[in-house]
């Protein structure tokens, strides 16, 4: 998932919901825990990850080919 995904899942709270905001200086989690943004969220990250990983393992292996 990349260390900021991984990060990120690291302020869930034991149910695994993410917090609107963290507080920089004392990652205090702010604000409200929207269940679907926090997944929405999670997912959307962990795939735009894999799939830039993808094309750059496709990038990669095409240059060799050539």
């Amino acid at each position: 998932m990349g260390d900021q995904g991984v990060r990120a899942a690291g302020h869930a709270t034991d149910l695994g919901l993410l917090a609107q905001e963290v507080a920089p200086d004392s990652n205090d989690l702010l604000g409200n825990f929207p269940r679907a943004f926090s997944r929405i969220g999670l997912v959307n990250a962990a795939w735009a990850i894999s799939t830039a990983a993808g094309f750059e393992r496709f990038m990669t292996a095409l240059a060799k080919t050539t």
